[in-house]
């Protein structure tokens, strides 16, 4: 009979008895003492990370969710949010005086990176995050709340980018650096480093268990990116083409309501625009979006501001630089800066509905 069974930490199982006959090994008491075991009772003791680009989100409350699409530093803000958990504690700089860090690349490799290369990768990353984050609970926004999110978290990361060196010091002083400093998370990422160095299969089977999963919400996420339940031509032939090639908003036959002779904002063509705007939207909010729907709106309206931009300009060369920049802030700028400003009422839809129900 078996005597004593000693476990360590990762559920290995070591049998303290030189007398256990053959025939029990065959028969595989021992074996399935073991799985049992280590299923039922050591399992949560065996140490695991999700690797670097899987990492885990589901953690993140609504709260911490609007909290990041309307923060204007949801990049770092992310960052500090992913990798101070537990789960996704998947790089470290082991040395402060070394200019490289190391990471775990996938469930069973181990990498090392130049310091300013890996910052470089956390932004590339970060980008994905966002997009995981928002098709995780763009569901729960209205069409309206949908859009400001969605262009909101990508003007703030584009601005975050385009400042990439400031940006970048910013993050390592203030997040890279003191994650360095933080002694129980360098001893865990320690820790899963030296399982995986050593080839330690329990430990790796639960990292490519992790990571199979965020593969899997990573793949549904880039189906949801490409699917396309709308045809926006179509929307832009209905709502949009036919009422502005009217003879009293077409900009080629309007010169007594060109910017030369009135503001472009009080114009019959603008009014106009804004109408059809809100026709757009009210059609729009009533269908159901994917991420790729939301992001081929957004561009559309960008798109058909600065295309409208460029038409006043070339049919009336002769304006100002003074009406030239009011027409660029008026056709360019204000929806942005409107977008800043509409992020702070973004709330659930489930919420509102609630509210209006009480």
């Amino acid at each position: 009979p078996i005597e004593r069974v000693k476990i360590d930490i990762h559920g290995n199982m070591e049998i303290i008895n030189n007398n256990i006959n053959k025939e029990e090994l065959n028969n595989g008491i021992i074996n399935n003492v073991n799985i049992t075991i280590n299923n039922h009772i050591t399992d949560n003791k065996i140490p695991y990370v999700y690797p670097f680009g899987y990492e885990n989100i589901n953690f993140l409350t609504d709260e911490d969710i609007l909290e990041i699409i309307k923060s204007p530093n949801s990049a770092s803000l992310l960052l500090k949010k992913i990798y101070s958990h537990v789960d996704n504690n998947n790089f470290m700089k082991l040395n402060n005086k070394d200019k490289t860090i190391s990471y775990i690349q996938s469930a069973d490799t181990i990498d090392l990176c130049d310091d300013k290369d890996f910052i470089k990768m956390l932004y590339e990353k970060s980008r994905i995050l966002l997009d995981r984050i928002f098709n995780k609970y763009y569901t729960n926004l209205n069409y309206e709340h949908q859009l400001v999110s969605w262009n909101y978290i990508n003007d703030v990361l584009k601005k975050a980018l385009d400042d990439s060196n400031k940006y970048a010091e910013k993050i390592y002083n203030n997040f890279i650096s003191q994650k360095s400093y933080n002694i129980e998370a360098k001893r865990r990422y320690k820790e899963i480093k030296n399982s995986i160095e050593k080839n330690q299969r329990n430990v790796i089977e639960k990292n490519k268990k992790k990571q199979n999963e965020v593969n899997n919400e990573i793949n549904n996420m880039n189906t949801n990116m490409k699917t396309k339940s709308l045809d926006l031509k179509e929307v832009n032939a209905t709502i949009w083409d036919f009422q502005m090639q009217q003879r009293e908003f077409d900009l080629f036959n309007t010169p007594n309501n060109s910017p030369l002779n009135n503001y472009y904002d009080n114009t019959p063509r603008y009014k106009k625009r804004q109408d059809l705007e809100r026709q757009e939207d009210e059609y729009l909010s009533t269908q159901e979006l994917t991420i790729g729907d939301i992001k081929d709106i957004a561009d559309m309206k960008k798109k058909r501001n600065e295309k409208e931009l460029y038409d006043i300009n070339s049919i009336y060369p002769e304006l100002t630089d003074e009406i030239k920049t009011e027409l660029e802030t008026m056709l360019i700028k204000k929806p942005v800066e409107d977008n800043i400003n509409k992020i702070l009422s973004v709330k659930p839809k489930y919420r509102l509905q609630r509210k209006l129900n009480n």
